[in-house]
């Protein structure tokens, strides 16, 4: 494995550390709905023009892509689609607990939560292994939001 493939745990902390704080200021000015139209047209700032890039220099990747999109099964798309609409739920229901409460209370709250449903879909639905060590310290997890939060 790569020595350095620790460091990319730093991307998914800061990129889901710090965003929420800017999109707490964002809800001063624009609504819930607003705030997602407005990240998804910067989001496409950024992959349309990769796309165009890649298609002219990397045709190959391009139609490869699409042959994979062709050849998938139906419900391997409709994966991606549900991806898509929980993705939409969350950053709805996130951006309007953010009028109300501040970041440090809800998203302690939410991962907590979600480590959960995490560990039990993981376990139930997948099959992943849950020893009674991991068990615990997700529970440990959990109480320490719980002592953050009240």
């Amino acid at each position: 494995m790569n020595n350095y493939i620790y460091l990319y745990y730093l991307l998914p902390i800061v990129g889901w550390s710090l965003p929420n704080f800017f999109i707490k200021n964002l809800r001063k000015t624009f609504d819930s709905a607003e705030i997602i139209v407005l990240l998804h047209l910067i989001y496409h700032l950024f992959i349309l023009p990769t796309l165009i890039i890649t298609y002219f220099n990397d045709r190959e990747k391009v139609l490869s892509f699409v042959d994979k999109l062709k050849s998938s099964k139906p419900l391997l798309l409709g994966s991606a689609f549900l991806v898509v609409i929980l993705g939409l739920g969350a950053q709805y229901g996130f951006n309007t607990l953010l009028k109300y409460y501040d970041v440090t209370h809800t998203v302690p709250i939410i991962r907590a939560i979600s480590s959960i449903l995490l560990v039990a879909i993981g376990y139930f639905i997948f099959k992943e292994n849950i020893t009674l060590r991991k068990f615990i310290g997700i529970m440990g997890v959990v109480f320490g939001v719980y002592l953050i939060t009240s």
